[in-house]
C-alpha cells in the first residue's frame, strides 16, 4: 500500500470524504471488478481494493467478503439494498437501477417512470425467483421465537457459501449435514443461513432432534404456526393438536409434501443420538422417520456425529483462522475491527 509520505492523516481524512463512495453507480465499480486500484490527484496509488478493505467497510458498510469477491446471493436482500441507501444519483430512477447487477435481475432501465415507479419493479424482479401463486399458498412468517438464543455470527463465510451452494437451485430434495464437536458453532451456523437466506424460503421451522419426543412436539410448534397463516389448510384443519403426537407428524409431512410446497426449510438441530445400523440404544432416533417423502424442500441437520450420512456432509471445525475468530466478538460487541487491533 502506497501513502502520502508528507501527511497520512490527511490522506485517510480525504479517502474517507470522497465522493466516489457516495454515488449510486460507484457501487457496481466498486463490487463487480475483482481488482480495484485506487489513486491520488497528483495518480499516487494509494492501494488496491483489497489492502483498504478496511477502510472502505467502514466507510460503506459493505462486508469484507463482499469487497473480496464473495457472491452476493450469499447476503441477504436487505444487506445488499443497505449498501445503496446512503448513496445518490443525478437521474432519481438511477437510485433503483445502480441496484440491477448488484441483484442480478433482468431490469431494463426505464428513464421517467419516476423513483418509486423504479424501486417498484426492481422489488418484483428481486422477488420473481422466490415467489409466486404457490408462494403465498404456503408462506409462513419466520418465528424466531422457536429458533435456540445464540450469539450471532459473522465468521465461517467458507461454510455458509458452500451451504448456500447446496442448498439453493436445485430442483429435488437437498440436505446438508453439519457435524463436529460440541462447541464449534454448527447451531450457529445454521441460525445465521437461516436469517440470511430467509427470502428465498416460503417457511423456516426448527426441530429438536435430541430425542422422539421432542422432535413430535417440534411437529406440533410447526402445525400450529401454519394454522395461525392458514388456518382452512385441510390436511390440518381437522387435527387434534392436543391428541396423538404421531398422527400430528404425519399431518405436517403430508402438508410438507404437497407438490407445490416446495420452497420450505428445515432444521433438525442436536440430532446427537442417531439410530445405527446395529446399534442396541433404544434412545436413539432415526430421524429419517420422521422427514417429509417427497423430492423437494431443503433441511439442515446439526449433529456431532460424525456416522450421519442423510445428505451432503459439511464438517464443522475449531476456526483456524485468527482473523476469522476475532469477527465474532468484534460482531457482538458492536466494536469494528477487532481483527485489526495488535491488543486484541
Amino acid at each position: 500500500m502506497f501513502r502520502w509520505a508528507d501527511d497520512e492523516k490527511a490522506w485517510e481524512e480525504a479517502f474517507r470524504a470522497s465522493r466516489w463512495f457516495t454515488r449510486g453507480w460507484t457501487l457496481q465499480e466498486l463490487i463487480a471488478p475483482r481488482l480495484v486500484d485506487f489513486f491520488s490527484l497528483e495518480g499516487q496509488q494509494l492501494g488496491s481494493k483489497w489492502a483498504l478493505e478496511t477502510e472502505i467497510h467502514d466507510i460503506t458498510g459493505i462486508a469484507k467478503n463482499a469487497l473480496r469477491g464473495d457472491t452476493l446471493s450469499n447476503f441477504s436482500i436487505k444487506e445488499r439494498r443497505s449498501w445503496a441507501e446512503r448513496r445518490n444519483t443525478t437521474i432519481e430512477e438511477d437510485a433503483a437501477y445502480c441496484l440491477i447487477g448488484i441483484f442480478d435481475v433482468p431490469m431494463v432501465p426505464n428513464y421517467g417512470e419516476r423513483r418509486d415507479q423504479a424501486f417498484r419493479r426492481l422489488e418484483e424482479e428481486i422477488h420473481r425467483p422466490y415467489k409466486g401463486i404457490e408462494f403465498e399458498q404456503f408462506a409462513v412468517g419466520l418465528n424466531l421465537t422457536s429458533f435456540p438464543e445464540a450469539a450471532q455470527l459473522v465468521a465461517r463465510e467458507k461454510e455458509l457459501s458452500k451451504m448456500h451452494e447446496l442448498l439453493y437451485g436445485h430442483s429435488g430434495r437437498a440436505c446438508i449435514v453439519l457435524h463436529g464437536l460440541g462447541g464449534m458453532g454448527k447451531t450457529q451456523l445454521a441460525i445465521t443461513y437461516a436469517r440470511r437466506h430467509k427470502e428465498k424460503h416460503t417457511a423456516i421451522f426448527w426441530l429438536n432432534a435430541n430425542d422422539e419426543d421432542s422432535l413430535k412436539l417440534g411437529f406440533r410448534d410447526i402445525a400450529q404456526q401454519v394454522l395461525r397463516h392458514h388456518r382452512s389448510t385441510s390436511l390440518l384443519a381437522s387435527v387434534n393438536l392436543d391428541g396423538d403426537l404421531n398422527r400430528i407428524v404425519n399431518s405436517v409431512n403430508d402438508w410438507l409434501d404437497l407438490p407445490m410446497n416446495t420452497r420450505w426449510l428445515i432444521v433438525c438441530d442436536n440430532y446427537d443420538n442417531p439410530k445405527i445400523s446395529g446399534s442396541l440404544d433404544d434412545s436413539a432416533v432415526n430421524l429419517h422417520r420422521f422427514l417429509p417423502r417427497s423430492d423437494h424442500g431443503s433441511i439442515i441437520i446439526t449433529t456431532r456425529s460424525s456416522q450421519v450420512s442423510l445428505g451432503h456432509r459439511i464438517r464443522v471445525q475449531k476456526l483456524q483462522n485468527l482473523q476469522d475468530g476475532l469477527e465474532i466478538p468484534s460482531n457482538t460487541s458492536g466494536r469494528r475491527g477487532i481483527g485489526d487491533n495488535p491488543d486484541a
